[in-house]
């Protein structure tokens, strides 16, 4: 479509030059009629001697018009036939090249903006896969936090009994052991008070079986 508008621009340019050069020609023949026309009014006396070479002269000027008109019409087509072939081939080929290279610059461009468009795309791909991994880091880190501290406390705790444990028993211990030194102190006084109440010695035997007695009877009376 573009190529055939500049055609046709360009033989619109050349029609007018043919115009242009044709009329002149012509503007010619109309100024020579006119003179010879003047000329047969001015020479009546002449009428029949010069009439018929005037009357020649004003059939043969349109004659004379046709020969430029003719040459006008050869000259615009050896033009036309020169810009067609010599003249229009480079220019079609130089439009081409720039429709070729527009035409590259806007693919280049679609590719550009297409390669910018991706690279935010996996940036913002990247971007949310950090912040997922961070809130699942930080996620993983406050259950471990959590886990470590029931841990440490389930660890006090059983240390903590253990140790509730461990005084218990070695005051039970304690308290076993002191009323046992308690006992054997009672059960000595007791001999000796015997002893002396019997006014005899008492022997081993006698000093044991008062011993479980006493014993017998704290028990006793502590239940």
């Amino acid at each position: 479509m573009k190529r055939l508008a500049f055609l046709l621009i360009l033989l619109a340019l050349a029609g007018l030059s043919v115009q242009s050069f044709a009329s002149d020609p012509v503007h010619e023949a109309e100024a020579e009629l006119h003179n010879i026309a003047e000329e047969a009014t001015g020479h009546d006396a002449h009428g029949a001697d010069h009439g018929g070479e005037h009357k020649a002269s004003v059939i043969e000027s349109p004659k004379a018009g046709i020969a430029p008109m003719i040459t006008a019409i050869l000259v615009f087509m050896i033009v036309a036939g020169i810009l067609a072939v010599g003249v229009w081939p480079k220019i079609v080929k130089g439009l081409d090249e720039r429709n070729e290279k527009i035409q590259g610059e806007i693919a280049a461009a679609e590719a550009a903006r297409k390669q910018a468009k991706d690279a935010l795309n996996e940036y913002e791909k990247n971007l949310a896969e950090a912040r997922a991994e961070a809130q699942q880091m930080l996620a993983d880190t406050k259950a471990q936090q959590s886990e470590l501290a029931a841990q440490l406390k389930a660890q006090a705790d059983t240390e903590l009994s253990a140790m509730r444990e461990k005084a218990k028993a070695d005051i039970d211990a304690a308290k076993k052991q002191a009323l046992n030194e308690l006992y054997s102190e009672s059960v000595n006084l007791a001999t000796v008070m015997a002893g002396k109440i019997l006014q005899r010695e008492v022997t081993a035997n006698d000093q044991q079986r008062l011993m479980e007695e006493s014993l017998h009877e704290m028990k006793t009376a502590k239940s």
